[in-house]
């Protein structure tokens, strides 16, 4: 059986269904939710969730204090566990915790608030809320369990994966970097391939090259650790790092504003 023929009967016999979770509907202290939450920390603990988050906003946490807004929050413990880690990093950061049916204890309220951050429980559809974001452009939303609230084609939806050109060209010193994002641009392909509607779309960018804390770091690196340090050097020295606010202006502009191609990885050059 070749492989588009064995794919067309997968997908057939196990389509793929994003619904709704039973847990937007069930109280807090129901004890399927209870029950339900629990696991999720268990996966969140052996996915390692937390410090995949934390390393992530360690990349774009730059402006003080932090702003965060977390999506499907449940419980908060996940984002409990990231400001314990953090708090001194992000000193009197300020959250919000949204959910359908948030489950906040009191206790993990008083942990988080502990750590010197304040935090605002909101319970709300998350579309409604969206309608009317905060004032505070500047927030990075997370969104770690948000997907299983897409539930049909009444909504567009549009997935923006960043990559690098590191996907194509390989960087010495930086093999699991080229890897990632390699497998990111295929996982982006294949959800376009999968999720065939005209309002959905995933798409792959490859932003070219930033002025970033990432960047610096590059250039701070001995040979022995980072071989092509000379080439980061050279972006900088060239004058070739492009602002993020700048990058981020394009991005909107052409990849969230206007019609994109499912499925395509776009560059810096074509925004």
């Amino acid at each position: 059986m070749n492989a588009s023929a064995q794919s067309a009967e997968q997908r057939a016999r196990w389509p793929r269904r994003v619904v709704a979770e039973l847990l937007d509907e069930l109280p807090p202290d129901d004890p399927r939710a209870v029950r339900s939450r629990r696991d999720l920390r268990v996966v969140n603990r052996i996915m390692g969730h937390a410090g995949m988050l934390m390393h992530a906003l360690d990349a774009v946490a730059i402006h003080q204090p932090l702003r965060l807004v977390e999506l499907g929050a449940g419980d908060g413990t996940l984002l409990l566990r990231l400001a314990q880690r953090r708090a001194r990093s992000w000193p009197k950061a300020v959250v919000t915790v949204l959910d359908a049916q948030p489950s906040v204890t009191p206790a993990t309220l008083a942990a988080l608030r502990a750590v010197g951050w304040t935090v605002e429980v909101i319970a709300a559809d998350v579309f409604e809320w969206l309608e009317q974001p905060p004032a505070d452009r500047g927030a990075i939303v997370l969104a770690n369990l948000f997907c299983n609230a897409f539930r049909d084609d009444a909504i567009e939806r549009r997935i923006i994966n960043v990559s690098s050109g590191a996907a194509q060209s390989t960087l010495p010193g930086e093999a699991l970097y080229c890897v990632a994002k390699a497998g990111l641009e295929m996982l982006t392909r294949s959800l376009a391939d999968e999720i065939r509607s005209p309002r959905f779309a995933a798409i792959t960018l490859r932003p070219g090259i930033i002025d970033t804390p990432m960047q610096a770091f590059a250039r701070s690196q001995p040979r022995t650790v980072l071989p092509s340090v000379d080439l980061f050097k050279g972006f900088h020295a060239g004058g070739q790092l492009q602002p993020p606010h700048v990058v981020a202006r394009k991005v909107v502009d052409r990849l969230v504003l206007a019609p994109v191609e499912n499925g395509r990885t776009y560059t810096y050059a074509e925004l």
